[in-house]
């Protein structure tokens, strides 16, 4: 996985570090294959990843639609016409 040159370099690094001096180094490579796998390289990614990795019994199930979008929605925009002092939709 390569990340960016310099300071996002160096902080990649860090937290590396920092997972492997919590006792997580076997969680580095898999934190990274997840970051890969999702085409992120950035620090705040990698750090997301690892928890996510990391605290499984914490990761939210995925959400389940039971419908599919909603079609054909048109908002009430009354209310805010109202307060920009116009009736466009009235």
């Amino acid at each position: 996985m390569a990340f960016t040159q310099g300071k996002e370099r160096k902080n990649a690094l860090q937290l590396l570090s920092e997972i492997v001096n919590d006792g997580n180094a076997d969680l580095c490579d898999d934190a990274l294959e997840l970051a890969a796998q999702n085409g992120r390289t950035d620090t705040d990614s990698l750090r997301q990843c690892y928890y996510m990795v990391a605290k499984k019994e914490y990761r939210p199930d995925p959400l389940q639609l039971t419908s599919g979008p909603m079609l054909n929605y048109n908002p009430n925009l009354s209310i805010y016409d109202g307060l920009m002092g116009g009736d466009a939709h009235g």
